[in-house]
């Protein structure tokens, strides 16, 4: 009764071996696959839009590079010597700004469904509103086009 307990933690085990039926290839078993959303599931693959956690940068930088190239190649060639067609600087404005406001869309609701998982309930509802504002300017932009392009017929 008197037997001393090993009080040293354990780690779990990282991968979990089941036991092959071929008793004499012990190594003929398989390891389970990592779940999902893990880095090693991938492997060097990097997710750009990740389904799990904290969502990526990448989708934000690349956002804001369309839009201000989109911006900027509008204004810089308004006043230039090339002769650039007006209906294709339009085009070149309004959809691109919109492409830049749906990826800022996407990207703000991942991170209101990740400060929400984490129980910010004030944060995810303003991402959540600022996503909302961001679809809805996308449309506007696209609008600003459609009216543009019919109303020179």
């Amino acid at each position: 009764m008197d037997e001393e307990v090993d009080t040293e933690k354990t780690r779990p085990p990282k991968t979990i071996l089941i036991q092959s039926t071929n008793l004499e290839d012990w190594n003929s078993g398989k390891k389970f696959m990592n779940f999902p959303g893990s880095q090693e599931h991938y492997g060097a693959d990097q997710v750009v839009i990740p389904v799990d956690g904290k969502p990526s940068i990448q989708i934000t930088m690349i956002a804001l590079i369309v839009i201000l190239m989109s911006t900027g190649l509008f204004l810089f060639s308004i006043d230039s010597a090339l002769s650039i067609d007006d209906d294709f600087l339009c085009c070149l404005l309004c959809n691109g700004n919109a492409m830049g406001m749906i990826l800022l869309g996407i990207s703000s609701s991942q991170y209101g469904k990740w400060k929400s998982d984490m129980g910010a309930k004030i944060t995810s509802g303003t991402s959540y509103f600022a996503s909302a504002l961001f679809f809805i300017l996308a449309i506007i932009f696209v609008v600003l086009w459609a009216i543009y392009y019919t109303s020179r017929f």
